[in-house]
């Protein structure tokens, strides 16, 4: 594991360590973290593929960068806390099927708009982690 992967799983172990189970190493040295959830087939997935930490599904993720502030502690433990308020359904989620096959989900700050850009052969469902697990 390279070293920006082990601060990560450091920082993973003291934060939220729950995720012990999750944890893998790619073959690049990164670390990986797939917490599987019943109707999100990827589960939530967070990588430090090229020394950056990410937070996300299948295709929609965000950065380190964008969740916390310059130094990479701080965006480690912001993509961590971001990655908490998934977990405590915190956030809400979108999951999309196109004729019938998942195909993303995203976190979303407004559910009530994510119906207007759905397309006549997808069936979107909105919730919280947890809620879209039951």
């Amino acid at each position: 594991m390279n070293s920006y992967a082990t601060q990560v799983r450091g920082a993973v172990l003291e934060v939220l360590p729950r995720l012990a189970p999750y944890l893998s190493e790619a073959p690049d040295g990164a670390l990986v973290i797939r917490v599987p959830h019943p109707a999100i087939p990827s589960g939530l997935v967070v990588s430090t593929e090229g020394d950056e930490i990410t937070v996300g599904f299948r295709r929609w993720h965000t950065h380190g960068e964008l969740l916390g502030g310059p130094s990479s502690e701080e965006q480690i433990q912001a993509a961590l806390a971001f990655v908490e308020q998934i977990l405590e359904d915190e956030v809400s989620i979108a999951i999309s099927y196109v004729d019938g096959e998942f195909d993303d989900a995203w976190v979303t700050e407004d559910p009530s708009k994510e119906q207007r850009y759905v397309q006549s052969n997808e069936k979107l469902r909105v919730g919280t982690w947890s809620g879209l697990a039951a």
